[in-house]
Order: C-alpha cells, then sequence, then structure tokens
C-alpha cells in the first residue's frame, strides 16, 4: 500500500500545472514536475539539470537584479515560514524573464523543516491568470448589476480584452460579431490611443480564422526600400544581403489568417498601388521569383486620419480607399464616451496592482477627475496614467485620494487632419477638440458678407452681388455686427 501512495503521489505531482520542485535542507534538488521545463523553456530533463537544477545556486547567481530569493530559501528553513518573491531569470531561448517562486516549509515528526516545496510561475502565466480572474468578476458584476461592465475576452496569442459600459461600444461590438466569419474587409477609424489594434485582435478572435495568429504591420514603420521585400518576401539570393534561403513576406504568412495594416494613411502612393493589386488579386510575387502565390486572408486596416479628406487632397488613391472602405467602423473617442472611464480605469488599476503586488483603490474624487478629464491620448493615455500612480504613489497610501493631471497633455487638438482653409479657423474648436460645423458655417457667411460690403459703394449694390434683399442684407449685418471699412479714394478714382 505504501508503494502504492508513493506512485500516486508521484503521479499527482507530474500532474500539477504548476512548476514544482522539491529541495532538502542544503538547497539540493530531490524532484521536480515536468511542469518546470514549460516554465524555463527547457526541451528536456537532462537540460533543466543541467542549467537550473541547483535552485538556491542559480537564485544567488550574478545574472539575477535581486539575489534576495536566496535569502529567502534560507529563512524558509531557518524560521519555517512560508516565503515569496519575484526573482530574475534567463530561460533557455536567452530572453531574460520574471517568476514568482513561492517556498513552503515540509516538517518531519519532530518539527523541524525536512524538505522545501517550491512553485514557480511565469509573469505572463500570472497575467494570464489574472485575466481569467477579472473575466470571472466582471461577469459576475455585470449579472448583479443594474448599470454592468461588459468585458469581452479571447484566448490565444492574439488574445483580446474589451471593457466598456457605453451604447456607443456595445453597438461597435455588435457589429464586428454579426461580420465576424465573413471575407469582408474592414477599416477601423479613430483618434489615436483609442484601441483599434485590441478591436482588430477581437474581430480576429472571433472570426474562423482564428486558429492562426493574425499578422499586424504598421505601415508607418516600413521604409519604402523594403516595402515588398518585407510584405511580399524574397528568394535565395535575391540580391545583395538576402538570405541564403530566401524569407518569407508577412502577406504570405497570414495566409488562412488575417492581415491587420494599422497607420494605412502613411503608405505613399507607390505602394498603395502595389497593396490595391494584392487586395485585387489576392496573389503575390517574391522579390526574385517570376511564379505568383495564391494567400488568403481576411484584410483589417485602421487609421487615424481622415481618409475622405486624403483622397479630395490626392494624398490617398481613391480606388485603395473604395476597396478598403466595405465595412467602416468608427471608434468614439473616451471624451465621448465617459460612462467607460471608470471601468477602464478599475481595469487598470487591478492589473497593475497586481503585477506590482501592491493594493491600491481610488477614492470618489478621483473617478470624478478622471471623467472630467478629456483624454486626449484616449484609452493608452488613460492605462498609463494609471501605472504611473500606482508605481509612484505612497507605499504607505491605500486609498488615493487625488491625482495630478496638470503635467497630461493639453486637450485642445483636433482628431483629424483638416484642410488649410479650415485649419485657419482654429478658434471654432472647442477645448475637448469639437468642431461646429454651424460656427464654420456663420464664420464663411460673416467673411462674405465683410468682403462684399466693402467692395460695392452700398449696401444694396452689395445684397444684390450676392443675391439677397436689402432685407436680409441688413438684418445679417445687424447679426454680425458688421461695419463698412473706411474707404480710401486714390486719385485716379477722383
Amino acid at each position: 500500500m505504501s508503494e502504492d501512495k508513493s506512485v500516486l503521489i508521484q503521479i499527482i505531482f507530474e500532474n500539477i500545472p504548476d512548476a514544482m520542485y522539491i529541495l532538502d535542507t542544503h538547497g539540493n534538488t530531490l524532484c521536480y514536475n515536468n511542469a518546470i521545463l514549460d516554465v524555463f523553456c527547457c526541451p528536456s530533463r537532462s537540460m533543466y539539470e543541467m542549467i537550473y537544477a541547483q535552485i538556491p545556486k542559480l537564485l544567488r547567481s550574478e545574472q539575477l537584479n535581486r539575489t534576495d530569493n536566496d535569502l529567502l530559501y534560507q529563512k524558509t528553513v531557518s524560521q519555517n515560514v512560508k516565503t515569496a518573491d519575484w526573482c530574475q531569470i534567463i530561460d533557455t531561448n536567452g530572453k531574460t524573464r520574471m517568476y514568482y517562486i513561492e517556498q513552503y516549509p515540509i516538517l518531519d515528526a519532530d518539527g523541524k523543516v525536512a524538505y522545501v516545496v517550491g512553485r514557480t510561475r511565469s509573469q505572463e502565466q500570472l497575467d494570464a491568470e489574472y485575466s481569467k480572474i477579472q473575466s470571472k468578476l466582471i461577469n459576475y458584476n455585470a449579472r448583479s448589476s443594474h448599470n454592468p461592465m461588459k468585458l469581452r475576452t479571447s484566448g490565444g496569442p492574439d488574445a483580446a480584452e474589451l471593457i466598456y459600459r457605453s451604447p456607443k461600444m456595445e453597438e461597435i461590438i455588435h457589429q464586428l460579431d454579426n461580420i465576424a466569419d465573413t471575407p469582408a474587409t474592414v477599416l477601423i477609424q479613430g483618434e489615436t490611443g483609442t484601441g483599434k489594434e485590441v478591436l482588430a485582435k477581437y474581430l480576429h478572435r472571433k472570426s474562423n480564422r482564428c486558429k492562426k495568429s493574425m499578422v499586424s504591420i504598421n505601415c508607418a514603420s516600413i521604409p519604402d526600400s523594403l516595402f515588398e521585400s518585407e510584405l511580399f518576401g524574397y528568394t535565395k539570393g535575391s540580391f545583395t544581403g538576402a538570405k541564403s534561403d530566401g524569407k518569407p513576406g508577412l502577406v504570405e504568412c497570414a495566409d488562412k489568417s488575417s492581415l491587420f495594416l494599422d497607420e494605412i494613411d502613411s503608405l505613399p502612393l507607390e505602394q498603395q498601388g502595389k497593396l490595391l493589386r494584392l487586395i485585387e488579386t489576392k496573389q503575390i510575387q517574391k522579390i526574385g521569383s517570376t511564379d505568383s502565390i495564391d494567400v488568403d486572408f481576411r484584410l483589417i486596416v485602421a487609421t487615424n486620419a481622415d481618409i475622405h479628406s486624403l483622397v479630395s487632397e490626392r494624398k490617398f488613391r481613391a480606388d485603395l480607399y473604395y476597396r478598403i472602405n466595405v465595412v467602416s467602423v468608427t471608434i468614439p473617442p473616451l471624451r465621448e464616451r465617459r460612462e467607460d472611464i471608470r471601468p477602464l480605469a478599475d481595469y487598470f488599476l487591478q492589473k497593475y496592482c497586481w503585477r506590482y503586488n501592491l493594493n491600491r483603490s481610488f477614492s470618489e474624487a478621483v473617478y470624478k477627475q478622471l471623467e472630467d478629464y478629456s483624454w486626449p491620448g484616449n484609452v493608452r493615455q488613460l492605462k498609463n496614467l494609471i501605472e504611473r500612480i500606482v508605481c509612484t504613489s505612497d507605499i504607505s497610501v491605500r486609498e488615493i485620494k487625488t491625482v495630478n493631471l496638470s503635467s497630461e497633455p493639453a486637450a485642445k487638438f483636433r482628431a483629424y487632419p483638416v484642410s488649410d482653409r479650415l485649419a485657419k479657423f482654429s478658434n471654432l474648436h472647442g477645448d475637448d477638440g469639437s468642431f461646429s460645423l454651424d460656427k464654420y458655417l456663420a464664420s464663411c457667411e460673416k467673411e462674405i458678407l465683410t468682403s462684399a460690403l466693402n467692395t460695392f459703394e452700398t449696401a444694396k449694390q452689395a445684397a444684390s452681388y450676392l443675391g439677397i434683399d436689402p432685407s436680409t442684407m441688413s438684418r445679417k449685418l445687424q447679426k454680425y455686427n458688421i461695419t463698412r471699412m473706411r474707404r480710401f479714394v486714390t486719385a485716379d478714382e477722383k
């Protein structure tokens, strides 16, 4: 029976999803489960034993920024207490990663520490656990709250979380859900920081292409000279410096998946033509090859510019615009959906408190400050601000009662580029960046009336020129408080 129990314990130990190890009181590793191989990216137990098996020695090495984990092990043995802390370890791929290590004392019959059981989890694992917990808590709140916060989350390599309470975002999500499994091209518009890539990831994970990772390309980051080689790839020896075995392009990598092109408005006209051909033919031709390769991808594009205006100014191809504008989604700025600010703030606060192992909360005064601010940087700005608040707040303070927004960017800005004529009327933009068409038209009318009045000898002549009644002219002059400028008569006119 004892042998059966031993086998059972070993089976349980190996099937625990967390990475576990057992040390003796001298720090020697007695056993560990297979899950620890995944945590440290080790393909075999022999490699793990060669590099990581002597855990206390590893934690004492100079490759760590923090070395108190070794003291924690000694504290576990000497004081018979549970210890836990973060450590930094370089995995077998050469990547520096953060791990959270917990160590528990196991006592013998005399009450002395005989063994130390350790559990190790990477920061990525903890973040994933946190997301699952958040999802459950928020879904619970959604069922029990009169005005629920909604969380749309998806797993996998392109996991995306959308947190909202506003009807505007609910309408957008409903639209994306309806078209998720169609091949329709989607144009996502919105100011910087509104979450266009998050929305693209959500659409991809909801689609029938979600088994493969979405390929994301920032068009502004690709130099013109590398556009074709990066997007379409190249064959062996096609140019000096090319890899010996060639290289697949990003479009080819998006086959049977989704291709996300961010900042599409930044593409030069020449590259726009190549992109248009790709969309029309769904074929690529690698540099150095004459063969065409069929690619099946779902195109999602995003921009924070007013592409329609760019088309009018001949800075963006009209035919390409028509191709990408099949389904258009515009994410409203955060200042236009203020009911989303509080749930987003709560989410980011919990996220960074979890990450930095802190306990913080916001007072109602802080929520009021956040909701009254105009957020020119939108959700990205809110996220970064809350991380800074969590990191820099006094360690002895649990409830944060005020935040300093004076150092944040000014809120006077325009969401989209405007024409040169419209740019002259910067005074028509409100503090929140909004533009009033009525004010703009009134300004144009005043400008025309003033010009006509100062061109003709009488208001009646000006009214006749403008095609309006003299009474209408008089009323409008009074409305805008327009008076004739003094006219200097030249010698020739005499």
